[in-house]
């Protein structure tokens, strides 16, 4: 390569492969650096796992929990643990979704029997798996390469894509210990103490004005409906979207499969909790 590289070119070109190398070599050894930590703190970690299950109903949730109290003295690397398990999430939804009990009693709510999204989520995944085979036949005319590493992303994208449903059925909304407990799928989880909610409403209006503080639990259909429920909040919440990025919460719309239920049920809480008004 060199002879056909001008003299005054020569030196970028050796900078470019020295700075690939480094990085290469700097992603396997913190890849090796996690493993090692993953490893060592596996029981801890594990333990602190199963002791979340009678305070956290959603997998999210119990595993950014554990998380904390297992890798909170590593926060330089909190970021990358989180992309690790949110990847794992899907992996685990997707593949084995046997290993986490769905909430039952009369505390839980599915949001997602009478909504379109299924049909949503099998157009999503014949468009996917169409995509998945045109370009990698396409890619292979240039580099067989190329053509693999896109198939294996479209992959990555589908796994993620039926994990994500996986988590909607098996994540309803739960109303336990004073607290509603919310997971969208494997995009979003908070858990909002009932003396947080300074009003719960039938929603008014046609269409949804979403801001940064505000989150759906509307799944979406063919047409846009408007969501049965607004909640306010009293003060920011913390919420936990994709890869464990934060966020604040002020104001949550709702939608669920038993919306009369679901308000008898909260106003019981309420009452209970001594936050009825």
């Amino acid at each position: 390569m060199y002879w056909i590289v001008p003299p005054y070119a020569q030196e970028h070109l050796l900078f470019m492969n020295v700075s690939i190398i480094v990085v290469e070599v700097s992603f396997l050894l913190l890849e090796f650096f996690l493993l090692v930590l993953l490893i060592k703190n596996f029981k801890t970690w594990k333990k602190n796992f199963k002791a979340t299950l009678q305070t956290c109903p959603h997998l999210l949730a119990r595993i950014s929990t554990a998380n904390q109290k297992t890798f909170g003295s590593y926060r330089k690397l909190e970021r990358l643990i989180e992309f690790i398990s949110t990847d794992a999430s899907a992996v685990r939804y997707t593949f084995f979704p046997n290993m986490d009990s769905k909430p039952l009693g009369d505390h839980t709510f599915s949001y997602h029997k009478n909504s379109e999204y299924f049909g949503v989520f099998l157009m999503l995944v014949h468009a996917m798996l169409i995509e998945i085979i045109a370009v990698h036949v396409m890619l292979l005319q240039y580099s067989h390469t190329i053509a693999w590493i896109a198939t294996i992303l479209d992959v990555y994208a589908l796994v993620f894509l039926i994990g994500d449903y996986q988590a909607i059925r098996k994540s309803p909304v739960v109303i336990q210990n004073n607290l509603i407990h919310l997971q969208k799928g494997l995009r979003f989880h908070i858990s909002v103490p009932l003396e947080k909610v300074e009003e719960i409403r039938r929603f008014q209006g046609e269409t949804l004005l979403e801001d940064r503080y505000s989150f759906a639990l509307v799944l979406a259909g063919f047409e846009k409906q408007p969501p049965q429920f607004e909640v306010l909040l009293n003060e920011g919440i913390e919420g936990r979207r994709l890869f464990g990025f934060k966020r604040e919460v002020r104001r949550i719309y709702l939608t669920v499969d038993e919306p009369e239920r679901f308000l008898q049920k909260v106003k019981e809480e309420w009452l209970v909790s001594g936050q009825g008004k």
